[in-house]
């Protein structure tokens, strides 16, 4: 099977490395890719055009941005298979107002919230809403790049909430802003594969979402998780199935939206159980990271049968592992638009994909030489371990990033992820 994959952060590296082990694939392209794929896939430019011409059998689109500006439904126009939804289903992430009112028809539990389309009236319902409730939550309505959701505790807040979303800066992803009831718990995330074949549910995962050690300071793109979660009880998956997942397909397909494509549940558990924060409508980065090595099924298996492919659904039949993922990052992210940093070199081995146990999924990184990479700006590689027990995978993860911060001074990482998993 030639399979192309669309995107070039350390999730596609991650896919990438995924579909290398799958006996399925027999060539693996990659747009725009990163330098760290070299070892792993072709990079090439032209989609889809080049995805027709080259008789590609299956295209994987990583990112939002594409699936949302409608490639899935471009791709398939012209005979391509692709795992991804179409433009309509993309706007569960597109749109979170869109996704509320989809829950609301299916009866699927989420926070309470509003709709406001300037600045004043979002200052006046989080005000109202901070002084009932203690806290509220302010999220831009379209796409933010992991960076348009605000917890909001005090009056200040609120206030650098609202400048920051209805700014010009943030004009794309503030037309409406979604003013949201606080909610109480733990996150979560529960990942689906969903399409031609009966959903298959890869599992829960933990994503750390702010930059620094403790949940303290700005939302990012995501610094690390872990994966399965044992915190959870045990009817967990069946839960969530049954009250968020299936509820939500079967009200989509009602209104002709046929979702295909990986389906991410974000959650809040709380008291009562499940909650949802939102929805993606593609893997999770960096949660992806740590789902490959956990996960032992043929991924590409499950994605080609669930694009439309005769292609056999592959059964769970060992457990999966406990796997833990670490992102190292420029010095200045989130903030580095206008910084720059001295790069440092990484050894082109340092990406090596040989081990089923340990891996380092590239992301931002420029050409230095035939053996070295120049590290980049934002999240600049994952760091993924596997074990039989969380605390072992934690081990050897942060192993392997001391290593490489010997030789990048200046790389930020989190040193708590997965410290706390019960």
């Amino acid at each position: 099977m030639r399979v192309l994959i669309v995107g070039s952060g350390g999730r596609e590296s991650a896919l990438a490395w995924q579909c290398k082990r799958s006996p399925l694939l027999t060539e693996l392209f990659v747009v725009p890719g990163n330098l760290s794929l070299q070892t792993l896939a072709h990079n090439t430019k032209a989609l889809p055009a080049f995805a027709h011409s080259n008789g590609i059998d299956l295209v994987i689109l990583g990112p939002e941005q594409p699936i949302a500006a409608g490639l899935a439904d471009a791709l398939q126009a012209q005979g391509v298979a692709v795992f991804a939804p179409s433009q309509a289903c993309a706007r569960l992430e597109a749109s979170k107002s869109f996704a509320k009112k989809i829950m609301q028809r299916a009866a699927v539990p989420t926070a309470a919230w509003q709709a406001v389309s300037d600045a004043d009236t979002c200052r006046s319902k989080a005000l109202a809403r901070l002084h009932d409730d203690g806290g509220v939550v302010l999220k831009a309505d379209g796409l933010a790049r992991g960076k348009g959701v605000y917890v909001c505790h005090s009056t200040d807040d609120v206030e650098h909430a609202v400048r920051c979303l209805f700014s010009p800066a943030g004009a794309t992803s503030a037309t409406c802003v979604l003013v949201e009831e606080l909610l109480a718990g733990r996150e979560c995330s529960f990942f689906s594969f969903v399409g031609a074949q009966p959903t298959t549910h890869v599992g829960f995962a933990v994503d750390y979402k702010r930059l620094h050690v403790g949940d303290r300071g700005p939302n990012t793109g995501g610094m690390g998780g872990y994966c399965p979660v044992p915190w959870l009880p045990d009817d967990a998956a069946a839960t969530v199935i049954s009250t968020v997942v299936e509820p939500l397909l079967h009200t989509m397909a009602a209104q002709g939206l046929h979702y295909r494509g990986c389906l991410y549940c974000g959650l809040m558990w709380t008291t009562r159980g499940p909650r949802v924060l939102e929805f993606n409508v593609r893997c999770g980065d960096p949660e992806t990271q740590a789902m490959v090595l956990s996960d032992r099924r043929d991924w590409l298996a499950m994605m080609a049968a669930q694009a439309g492919l005769e292609v056999a659904m592959p059964r769970q039949s060992i457990p999966p592992r406990a796997a833990v993922a670490v992102v190292l990052t420029s010095p200045h992210y989130p903030y580095s638009e206008g910084r720059t940093t001295q790069p440092a070199l990484l050894p082109q081995a340092l990406f090596d994909a040989s081990s089923d146990d340990l891996a380092v999924f590239g992301a931002a990184l420029q050409t230095a030489d035939a053996l070295q990479l120049r590290t980049g700006e934002g999240r600049v590689l994952t760091v993924a371990a596997a074990a039989d027990a969380l605390p072992v995978a934690r081990a050897r993860v942060y192993e392997k990033v001391a290593a490489i911060k010997a030789g990048w001074p200046d790389a930020h990482f989190r040193s708590d992820i997965a410290l706390q998993v019960d």
